[in-house]
């Protein structure tokens, strides 16, 4: 069963492309390296250490606002150049989230997650959300309804 929340007055988003890819310590620290030196911009970036050493990385580039197909060809031509498998992935980038404002991860995942799967979620530039789901048109649907419905949970 789902309670009733009203959360936000509007839903304003983006779609973006997320790249994913596991890398050591050394490719990691290179491929970091040959964006900055395109001068391609990180937007949102998630990364985190496996016990055996392997760093499981989601990134989305661009500004704010978007991306160019040029930055995407760049990070695609290093991660190849490294020979490293990667993955696209069309993501939603919920924008103008005001800064200070507490239970705002909770509102966007608590509705989300009784539905489908919420693969990932981390920040971007600018307090900007990053969600990685099991259904973009789903997970858009139900964060523009005006009144969020939050699973129910028992904490």
């Amino acid at each position: 069963m789902r309670e009733m929340q009203e959360v936000v007055e509007s839903f304003d988003y983006l779609i973006r492309t997320q790249f994913s890819f596991d890398v050591d310590d050394w490719a990691l620290s290179c491929i970091l390296d040959g964006l900055g030196e395109q001068q391609v911009n990180i937007n949102a970036y998630f990364h985190s250490k496996t016990n055996d050493g392997t760093h499981l990385v989601k990134m989305v580039l661009g500004s704010s606002e978007t991306d160019t197909p040029q930055e995407l060809q760049t990070l695609r031509k290093i991660l190849r150049g490294y020979g490293i498998r990667f993955k696209e992935r069309q993501v939603i980038q919920v924008v103008k989230l005001p800064a200070g404002k507490s239970g705002q991860l909770n509102d966007l995942f608590g509705a989300l997650w009784c539905e489908l799967q919420v693969e990932s979620m981390y920040l971007g530039e600018n307090t900007n959300v990053f969600l990685d789901t099991s259904d973009i048109e789903r997970a858009i649907d139900i964060l523009s309804d005006p009144v969020l419905l939050v699973c129910e949970k028992n904490c």
